[in-house]
């Protein structure tokens, strides 16, 4: 589907800003980091907003499409930040995340729960009923990696090929991590 006017939710440095912008999408940025917003602004020309994803600064039904990416991991309920991206997003409108199944950093919660950088992990099983919950249905979902990302970039070549080749035949549930497209009903 075509997506008019996307909201780009903690957008961080503007890596998804500047890819939708690239390719001729009209986006709205924001993040919670003034840090972050300036990164972002040295790197792309767009609209960027200083804000709070729990209490966006947008009227109901205001975007077509939204994006967030590595932020929910950060966050073992996702319900509020889901219904406030459904508020906002427009009936059929498109919402695409990516959550973890599992990383090595989710550890953490398991030796210091007070730990600032916790990672949580979320199962599929989860994710579908947290959508369901909230009224949004799921157009697709698809698991990757058999370890964290960033280790495939340390890496020799070889291994990374032998590991793309057992994902294809590895059930989801022991991939790393999960990009969904859902829609607001």
């Amino acid at each position: 589907k075509d997506c008019n006017l996307i909201l780009d939710l903690a957008c961080g440095t503007g890596r998804f800003t500047h890819h939708l912008i690239k390719n001729g999408k009209k986006v709205i940025s924001l993040d919670s980091s003034p840090t972050m917003i300036e990164e972002a602004k040295k790197k792309v020309k767009g609209i960027f907003i200083l804000g709070d994803m729990f209490n966006l600064p947008f009227e109901d039904d205001y975007f077509d499409g939204i994006v967030i990416g590595r932020v929910f991991q950060h966050f073992k309920n996702l319900s509020p930040i889901l219904k406030e991206m459904k508020r906002v997003v427009k009936p059929n409108g498109i919402i695409a995340f990516d959550t973890w199944l599992w990383s090595p950093r989710c550890i953490h919660k398991l030796y210091n729960k007070s730990h600032p950088k916790v990672v949580y992990g979320h199962s599929i099983k989860e994710i579908k009923r947290t959508l369901k919950r909230n009224n949004l249905k799921m157009i697709k979902y698809k698991s990757f990696f058999l370890l964290p990302p960033g280790i495939y970039s340390r890496i020799p070549f070889g291994i990374v090929k032998v590991l793309n080749f057992i994902e294809k035949v590895v059930p989801n549930s022991l991939k790393v991590k999960t990009f969904w497209k859902v829609t607001k009903l």
